[in-house]
Protein backbone atom coordinates (compact mmCIF):
# COMPACT_ATOMS: atom_id res chain seq x y z
CA UNK A 1 0.00 0.00 0.00
CA UNK A 2 1.92 3.16 -0.71
CA UNK A 3 0.09 6.83 0.09
CA UNK A 4 -1.06 9.68 -1.11
CA UNK A 5 0.38 13.22 -0.58
CA UNK A 6 -2.07 14.46 1.24
CA UNK A 7 -2.09 10.91 3.73
CA UNK A 8 1.95 11.67 3.63
CA UNK A 9 1.36 15.36 4.65
CA UNK A 10 -1.03 14.60 7.40
CA UNK A 11 1.51 11.85 9.14
CA UNK A 12 3.91 14.16 8.93
CA UNK A 13 1.73 16.69 10.68
CA UNK A 14 2.18 14.02 13.39
CA UNK A 15 5.79 14.41 13.72
CA UNK A 16 5.90 18.04 13.84
CA UNK A 17 4.21 18.22 17.18
CA UNK A 18 6.67 16.76 18.77
CA UNK A 19 8.02 19.36 20.85
CA UNK A 20 5.13 20.41 23.56
CA UNK A 21 5.29 22.80 25.86
CA UNK A 22 3.42 20.51 28.29
CA UNK A 23 5.61 16.88 28.65
CA UNK A 24 3.76 15.20 26.41
CA UNK A 25 3.11 11.23 28.17
CA UNK A 26 4.59 8.62 26.66
CA UNK A 27 4.05 4.48 26.83
CA UNK A 28 7.55 4.71 28.39
CA UNK A 29 7.13 7.32 31.28
CA UNK A 30 3.35 5.87 31.50
CA UNK A 31 5.26 2.08 32.53
CA UNK A 32 7.22 3.84 34.73
CA UNK A 33 10.97 2.70 33.36
CA UNK A 34 11.44 5.57 30.85
CA UNK A 35 13.73 6.70 32.73
CA UNK A 36 16.51 3.43 33.09
CA UNK A 37 18.95 3.05 30.30
CA UNK A 38 18.38 -0.50 30.03
CA UNK A 39 15.10 -0.13 28.44
CA UNK A 40 15.96 2.79 26.58
CA UNK A 41 18.99 1.32 25.18
CA UNK A 42 16.74 -2.08 24.25
CA UNK A 43 14.56 -0.31 22.40
CA UNK A 44 17.56 1.55 20.93
CA UNK A 45 19.29 -1.33 19.87
CA UNK A 46 15.78 -2.45 18.21
CA UNK A 47 15.68 0.08 15.45
CA UNK A 48 19.14 0.40 14.97
CA UNK A 49 19.02 -3.80 13.18
CA UNK A 50 18.03 -2.81 10.00
CA UNK A 51 17.03 -6.17 9.77
CA UNK A 52 14.63 -6.13 12.54
CA UNK A 53 10.73 -6.37 12.64
CA UNK A 54 10.29 -2.39 12.59
CA UNK A 55 10.19 -2.41 8.95
CA UNK A 56 12.29 1.02 8.43
CA UNK A 57 15.37 -0.40 7.07
CA UNK A 58 18.68 1.12 8.49
CA UNK A 59 16.59 4.49 9.23
CA UNK A 60 18.09 5.07 12.47
CA UNK A 61 21.52 3.51 11.23
CA UNK A 62 21.94 6.00 9.25
CA UNK A 63 20.96 8.69 11.33
CA UNK A 64 23.37 7.78 13.76
CA UNK A 65 25.91 7.51 11.52
CA UNK A 66 25.30 11.02 9.72
CA UNK A 67 24.97 12.50 13.32
CA UNK A 68 28.37 11.54 14.64
CA UNK A 69 30.01 12.24 10.52
CA UNK A 70 31.20 8.25 10.36
CA UNK A 71 30.86 7.33 6.73
CA UNK A 72 30.76 4.03 6.55
CA UNK A 73 27.79 1.35 4.97
CA UNK A 74 24.88 0.58 6.80
CA UNK A 75 25.52 -2.75 6.25
CA UNK A 76 25.55 -4.51 9.50
CA UNK A 77 27.82 -7.93 9.61
CA UNK A 78 26.47 -9.25 13.06
CA UNK A 79 23.21 -8.99 14.43
CA UNK A 80 23.31 -5.54 17.66
CA UNK A 81 25.13 -6.56 20.46
CA UNK A 82 23.81 -5.52 23.98
CA UNK A 83 25.17 -5.36 27.19
CA UNK A 84 28.60 -6.91 25.77
CA UNK A 85 30.11 -8.15 28.36
CA UNK A 86 34.12 -7.38 28.89
CA UNK A 87 37.00 -9.34 30.39
CA UNK A 88 36.21 -7.59 33.16
CA UNK A 89 32.68 -8.18 33.72
CA UNK A 90 31.33 -4.64 32.70
CA UNK A 91 28.95 -4.12 30.23
CA UNK A 92 28.97 -2.02 27.06
CA UNK A 93 25.43 -0.70 26.05
CA UNK A 94 25.72 -1.54 22.95
CA UNK A 95 27.96 -2.50 19.68
CA UNK A 96 27.33 -2.58 15.76
CA UNK A 97 29.43 -4.57 13.82
CA UNK A 98 29.49 -3.83 9.80
CA UNK A 99 31.66 -5.12 6.88
CA UNK A 100 34.78 -3.05 8.22
CA UNK A 101 33.79 -0.83 11.51
CA UNK A 102 32.54 -1.55 14.80
CA UNK A 103 30.32 1.42 16.57
CA UNK A 104 30.69 1.10 20.44
CA UNK A 105 27.49 2.82 22.41
CA UNK A 106 27.38 3.44 26.02
CA UNK A 107 23.81 5.37 26.64
CA UNK A 108 23.66 7.87 29.49
CA UNK A 109 20.36 8.76 31.04
CA UNK A 110 21.04 10.92 34.49
CA UNK A 111 24.31 8.99 35.63
CA UNK A 112 27.55 11.02 35.29
CA UNK A 113 29.93 9.29 32.77
CA UNK A 114 31.88 7.35 34.88
CA UNK A 115 31.96 4.11 33.53
CA UNK A 116 35.16 1.53 32.61
CA UNK A 117 36.06 3.57 29.18
CA UNK A 118 38.86 1.73 28.91
CA UNK A 119 37.80 -1.47 29.71
CA UNK A 120 35.12 -1.08 27.09
CA UNK A 121 37.84 -0.13 24.45
CA UNK A 122 39.87 -3.05 25.18
CA UNK A 123 37.00 -5.33 24.65
CA UNK A 124 36.78 -3.66 21.23
CA UNK A 125 40.32 -4.07 19.98
CA UNK A 126 40.41 -7.73 21.61
CA UNK A 127 37.23 -8.81 19.53
CA UNK A 128 37.14 -6.77 16.29
CA UNK A 129 40.83 -6.45 15.57
CA UNK A 130 40.41 -5.72 11.87
CA UNK A 131 37.59 -3.56 11.90
CA UNK A 132 37.85 0.24 12.41
CA UNK A 133 36.48 1.06 15.80
CA UNK A 134 34.26 4.16 16.97
CA UNK A 135 33.37 5.21 20.28
CA UNK A 136 30.14 6.80 20.65
CA UNK A 137 28.63 8.82 24.16
CA UNK A 138 25.10 9.32 23.79
CA UNK A 139 23.22 11.26 26.06
CA UNK A 140 20.68 14.08 26.34
CA UNK A 141 23.47 16.95 27.05
CA UNK A 142 26.10 15.22 25.25
CA UNK A 143 28.24 14.17 27.77
CA UNK A 144 31.77 13.75 26.69
CA UNK A 145 34.53 11.24 27.89
CA UNK A 146 38.16 10.62 26.97
CA UNK A 147 38.59 9.50 23.33
CA UNK A 148 35.00 9.04 23.18
CA UNK A 149 32.72 10.40 20.53
CA UNK A 150 29.90 12.62 22.14
CA UNK A 151 25.93 12.54 20.67
CA UNK A 152 23.41 14.00 22.51
CA UNK A 153 19.55 13.18 21.84
CA UNK A 154 18.25 16.38 20.04
CA UNK A 155 20.85 16.01 17.14
CA UNK A 156 20.36 12.42 16.75
CA UNK A 157 16.70 13.01 17.23
CA UNK A 158 16.76 15.79 14.27
CA UNK A 159 18.85 13.36 11.75
CA UNK A 160 15.85 10.46 12.27
CA UNK A 161 13.13 12.53 12.23
CA UNK A 162 14.75 13.85 8.92
CA UNK A 163 14.39 10.65 6.91
CA UNK A 164 10.74 9.99 8.05
CA UNK A 165 9.20 11.27 5.39
CA UNK A 166 11.09 9.59 2.96
CA UNK A 167 9.96 6.24 4.92
CA UNK A 168 6.30 6.97 4.56
CA UNK A 169 6.33 7.34 1.16
CA UNK A 170 7.99 4.05 0.77
CA UNK A 171 5.99 1.98 2.77
CA UNK A 172 2.50 1.75 4.79
CA UNK A 173 2.26 3.25 8.30
CA UNK A 174 2.87 0.97 10.73
CA UNK A 175 2.55 0.51 14.83
CA UNK A 176 6.56 0.40 14.36
CA UNK A 177 6.52 3.85 13.09
CA UNK A 178 3.86 5.11 16.20
CA UNK A 179 6.42 3.29 18.30
CA UNK A 180 8.97 5.33 17.08
CA UNK A 181 7.50 8.64 17.55
CA UNK A 182 7.05 7.73 21.21
CA UNK A 183 10.28 6.85 21.86
CA UNK A 184 11.51 10.25 20.22
CA UNK A 185 9.10 12.34 21.95
CA UNK A 186 10.67 10.53 25.35
CA UNK A 187 14.07 10.66 24.19
CA UNK A 188 12.94 14.52 23.93
CA UNK A 189 11.74 15.28 27.56
CA UNK A 190 15.07 14.02 29.02
CA UNK A 191 16.78 16.85 26.70
CA UNK A 192 14.36 19.18 28.38
CA UNK A 193 14.91 17.92 32.40
CA UNK A 194 18.62 18.22 31.71
CA UNK A 195 18.43 21.42 30.60
CA UNK A 196 15.65 22.19 33.82
CA UNK A 197 18.24 20.88 35.82
CA UNK A 198 21.06 23.03 34.49
CA UNK A 199 19.02 26.02 34.85
CA UNK A 200 18.48 25.28 38.43
CA UNK A 201 22.09 24.97 39.68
Amino acid sequence: MTLTIDQIRDELDVFSGMEPTKQEKTIFSIGGRGHYENPISDVLAFYLDPGEDHGLGDLVLRALLESTGIEQSTNLSEVVHREATTDKKKRLDIVLVGDNWVIAIENKIFHEADNPFEDYKSYISKNYPNKTPYYLLLSPKGDTADGWDSLDYRTFISKIKKHIGEILISSPFSKWVVFLRDFLINLSNYVKDASMNDERF
